[in-house]
Order: C-alpha cells, then structure tokens, then sequence
C-alpha cells in the first residue's frame, strides 16, 4: 500500500494485493450421515485473488469533501479432483446403510469459476449549517465464466458391496454438452449494478442526529442465456430473463440520541437489498438445456428397464449397467447424447422476479456506569432487529403437476413432459413475500487496571426467532429447490428457519500484563454455549406416493403425525404401539397431534403438513489463547 499526501488538501491511496491459497476438501466425510469419501474422491481448491486499487481524497473548501475510488479484481476459483478428472463417481452402499465415494466427487468433474471485477465510486460530502448531505454513485461491473457440469464423468451408485465387486450398478448418470466435451458447456456473462444515493445527517440539537437517505440500484446486462425453444413452447414465456432493467429504490430513516452524557439510543428503518444475486443468474445461463442435457440409467421407477435415451428407442438399462467400467463412458450413451439438444434441464427466471429486499427496524440503547469498589467504566447495550421479506427468492418446478391430494392434506404431483427427457427439471427463480426475524442482544462490558495488570471482561446474551420458506441452502438452483424438509415441493410454507440460533451466551475474558518493559502478555478465554440447530422429521423411504421426484435422494417429505391409530396403515413391521411409543419419546411429535404440522411440528389429519421441527441438543464451546509481544532484532516494530 502507498500513501502520498499530494497537498494539504488532497490525497491519494494505491492498494495491491495477491493472494494464492489452497486447500483440500474431503466433501464426504460425515460420520454423522454414515458418509465416507476416498482419497480419490477428495479435491482441490485453489482460490487465486489479485486486487489493485486507487483511492483519491480532496477537501475542496471548509464545507466540501469528495472521495473517488476505482479498483479491479481478478478471482480464479477452479475445483479439480486429487487424482485428476479421468473416472466416474462411485457410491457404493453397505449393509448397516453407510455410503462409500469413489472417484472424483460428482460436483467437481467440471468446475471451475472466475470473476473479474470493476468498480468504481464518487462521494461527496457538502456542509451546511446542521446539515452534513452526503451524495453519491458506484457502478460494479461483473464477468463471470463458469464452467459447472456436475457427473460429466458420469455417476454410478451400487447398491452394495457384492455389486460393486460384481461390478453391477443399480443406476447411471451422466449430465454433459451434448458435444460430450465439457468445455461447451461453460457459461460467460457480465452484469452491472449502478447506485445512486443521497443522505441528509441533520444534527437537530447537539444530542439529537437524524439521518435520512435514499439509495437507488439498477442492474443492466447485455448477456442472455441461450434460447430455448422446447421451453418457451411449453410454458409461454422464454428461458432468456435476466436482471437486466430490475432495481430497487431503498429509503432509510435513522437517529443518534444522546439522551446523558452516559446513555445513548439509536434507531433506524430501512429497505435492503438482499445482497448481490449473481449466483442466482449464473444458474440460468449454465442450465438452458441446449448446451447440457442428462441421461439416467433407468430412466425412472415407471420405467426400470431402459435409460431416458434416446427417444423412441431407449437403450436398456442391462447395457449399462453390468460390466461397469468408470474409465469410459459407454459409447451408446456419448452417441445419445447429441440428440437430446433442447430438452436438458432448464433454470429460469420468472418474468415478474423481483429482486430480494428485506425491511428492517431496528432499536439500540447504550449505558456507561460505575459500580464503586467493583469498578468504573461499565458498559450496557441492548439491540433489537425487526426484519420483514419483501421479496426473497423461491424455486419451483415447472414439470410437476398437481394429480391429487394425500389424507393428510398434501399435494400428489406428476411430472410432465416427454419420458425421453433425462431430466425432468424446470426450476423457476421466482418469489415469495413470507418471512420475518426478530434478533435481540444483550451486552456487558468492564474493565479493570490493577498492579497484577488489566483485566477485561465480555458477557452477552443472544436470540433469534426466524421464519422462512426457502432456507437458500446451495448456490444451485436445484439445490435451493429439493433440500428442504416440505409436505409441498412447490410451495414450501413458512417455519422456523434453518439457521436460527434461539439462544446464545458468550463470555470473553481477557488478561494483560507488561513483565518485560513495554512487551505484554496477553491470556484470554472464550466460552460459549448455544442452542442446537433446528431439525425436521421426514419419512425416511423413497416412497413415490407424493410423486416428490427428489424424495429418493433427499427423503425430504414430512413425516405424518396421525391422531388415531387408526388414521393410517402399518407395513413392514410397524405396530401402532411402536408408533405411538416413537412420537411420545418426541415432544415435538407429539405435540403435532392436535396442531397443524410445520417444519416445526408435526401434522393432524386432513390438514396439509408444512417443515416437524426439533432441536439438536446445546452446543458448548471453549477456547483459549495466549500471546507475547516480542521486537524483532534491528526493527523498531513490535507484533
């Protein structure tokens, strides 16, 4: 970095930074989920960064100050297998229900992500009187080239020891350009994002500031993923939407009121966006199925026998899967592949998609006080954050189509479309206006100088209670879409949200002490105890009754709660007795008899389940951490 005080008035700033890091990732390596991974299944993950910057400061007169910034950043990001991208993912199943992986990890066949990045910023700050008006304008300017195409290298899944020895695979899976060359599958785009903003800070009496702004942010682009015609057909509108023309316009309202030399109270409300959604566009322009089409082996339950391609003439499904070789996709699939040009899996946005935007309200209070003999210089604050969604993001699936209703009140669906298809997946990035979070703190701090030195000391208190529909769990659209504990794939309801943390004590403290001149020591310790994250009770079979097609991979469906034994049918081996003792063991069972079932609770009869919701147990954790301040020989710095 490089300061130059140019004059009095002015100056300037140049930033360079360079970061090359690299870690190995063992993606499945849960003992909790009965996951293990291979080393041939373990990947690298490089993250190269380069970042240049040029800031210029002036102060042009006693009332006006401006700032200009320009910067550039370069992000290389690829996510290469240990041993290489030259063989087909295994997973093998064993007899107590575990899962092996085999060969290069289905994510990381092809994958590799860079982003170069503009921007650019101009602030001025102008005086009058009581008034401080800050005005402004940013503009951000993204490429990305992404290259995403998950079992390229094809995917196998044994359904136990002996077939895999046998070399006999239950399914197949391959998800490649219909060119079978990886590389034709990359998307390149770029997308801008222009600000304007304007904030007056009034300071009204000398204790009393209020600060009111206005942001507004377009997003413009010149890129469009490609056509396609199947899709336009058979929903009435393109697969080609991006941001481009989207914005928002965010007001806020806040205020500093110092209402005591040692009590303070601020406050605000405001829009917010809900942070840069280019991951989510990215999505639309790697999955337009014409560049990536998918094929399985089988094609689905109806259809056990023969592969989804290609049409007219499947392949058999024995062709494939015997004899299995993961060096080599078989030729009859490379050959089918260039035939399914149009129908792959499509991610689109919805033509009304608003960009997300959350209202937040938000109260603090600060207080400094004495404790006589126990010391001075204490400090309280409280915190409370309102947030209500505007608009927040849903996925839902195009080809399910709702064919009836379960007892119990939820959907059954089918999918729609052509058998031929190896994938039946039309995701829409669309809305939903549901969602809200109450989040308050609690925080007090002390310190103390004495002859054994100073002590400082944290404790807090923490809570949450969050509600949302999608959790947002993945950078994938499919992702987003099936890994969530629902009764409605397509319309998931609101429930507490996944991340919620409902109570939260830290505790800090922290000695330090001069034995050696001016060269302290420092001890400090970190406790905290938490609430356990929340969790669903889902059926755990890869039943079709629902036509949930991602009830197989996920087992995502609501378990049923039924209020009388006899409310239900019992098979394989479960008694009502056995059910009855299960849900009762389960507070968060049983007491979904009587109420309507959410990813909190459990179901009744003839109400539509929404996400049983439990909790994992408390978390307690304990750190500590001790330092020496030395100087380095000849050098007149310390660390």
């Amino acid at each position: 970095k490089l300061d130059w005080q140019i004059t009095d008035d002015h100056r300037v700033s140049v930033a360079y930074q360079r970061n090359e890091g690299l870690s190995i990732v063992q993606p499945n390596a849960n003992a909790a989920t009965g996951r293990l991974g291979t080393r041939s299944n373990w990947y690298e993950r490089p993250i190269n960064l380069e970042n240049l910057s040029l800031q210029l400061f002036s102060s042009w007169t006693p009332w006006l100050t401006t700032e200009f910034k320009a910067g550039r950043k370069e992000v290389t990001a690829p996510q290469t297998p240990v041993f290489g991208a030259n063989f087909s993912e295994f997973q093998v199943r064993t007899a107590t229900g575990g899962i092996v992986h085999v060969g290069p990890d289905e994510f990381r066949h092809a994958n590799v992500l860079t982003n170069d990045l503009n921007t650019f910023k101009l602030k001025a700050d102008m005086v009058f009187g009581d008034h401080t008006v800050t005005v402004g304008s940013e503009l951000e300017q993204l490429d990305i080239f992404n290259q995403f195409v998950p079992r390229s290298l094809g995917q196998y899944i044994f359904n136990s020891i002996a077939d895999y020895q046998n070399r006999n695979a239950a399914s197949f899976s391959y998800s490649n350009a219909v060119s079978n060359n990886a590389a034709d599958g990359a998307a390149a785009f770029g997308t801008d994002t222009l600000s304007f903003y304007l904030q007056d800070s009034w300071r009204i009496l000398p204790e009393l500031t209020v600060q009111g702004g206005l942001r507004y942010e377009r997003y413009s682009s010149g890129d469009r993923p490609r056509a396609n015609a199947n899709f336009a057909a058979r929903y009435g509108f393109s697969n080609t939407e991006t941001y481009d023309g989207r914005d928002l316009l965010l007001p806020r309202l806040g205020f500093d009121w110092e209402v005591a030399t040692d009590t303070k109270i601020r406050g605000g409300v405001g829009l917010f966006g809900g942070g840069s959604p280019t991951v989510w566009l990215s999505n639309s322009f790697a999955n337009d199925g014409v560049a990536i089409v998918a094929q399985n082996c089988p094609a689905n339950s109806m259809s056990p026998t023969v592969c989804s391609a290609p049409a007219g003439a499947p392949i058999p499904s024995a062709q494939i899967l015997t004899n299995v070789d993961g060096s080599v996709i078989p030729a009859a699939i490379l050959a089918a592949q260039g035939t399914l040009a149009g129908d792959g899996p499509v991610n689109a946005i919805d033509p009304d998609y608003e960009v997300a935007s959350s209202w937040r309200y938000n109260l603090g209070l600060e207080h400094f006080f004495d404790l006589g003999a126990l010391g001075s210089n204490y400090r309280v604050s409280a915190d409370l954050i309102y947030t209500e969604v505007k608009d927040q993001i849903l996925y839902r699936d195009l080809r399910l189509t709702r064919t009836g209703t379960a007892p119990d009140g939820r959907p059954i669906y089918a999918q729609q479309g052509p058998s031929s298809r190896g994938s039946a997946q039309d995701l829409l990035l669309t809305n939903t206006g549901e969602g809200r979070g109450i989040v308050w703190t609690l925080d007090l701090t002390g310190s103390w100088d004495t002859r054994y030195g100073r002590f400082d000391a944290y404790l807090g208190y923490g809570h949450q209670d969050i509600k949302d529909v999608n959790p947002g769990t993945s950078s994938q659209a499919s992702s987003n879409w099936d890994n969530v504990a629902t009764a409605d794939p397509n319309d998931p309801a609101l429930a507490t949200s996944n991340y919620q943390i409902t109570h939260r004590f830290p505790l800090q403290l922290t000695w330090r002490k001069a034995f050696f001149g001016d060269y302290k020591t420092q001890v400090g310790l970190f406790v905290e105890r938490r609430s356990g994250r929340p969790f669903s009770y889902t059926f755990g079979s890869a039943t079709s009754a629902f036509g949930d097609p991602r009830q197989n991979a996920r087992q995502r469906q609501l378990f049923y709660v039924p209020l009388n034994p006899g409310d239900v049918d019992y098979g394989g081996g479960l008694t009502p007795q056995a059910l009855d003792d299960f849900v009762e063991a389960r507070m968060h069972l049983a007491r979904c008899r009587n109420t309507r079932n959410r990813r909190d609770r459990g179901s009744s009869p003839q109400r539509q389940p929404n996400r049983p919701r439990a909790q994992s147990p408390q978390v307690a954790s304990v750190e500590s951490r001790a330092r020496q301040m030395t100087c380095k020989p000849k050098v007149r710095y310390c660390h």
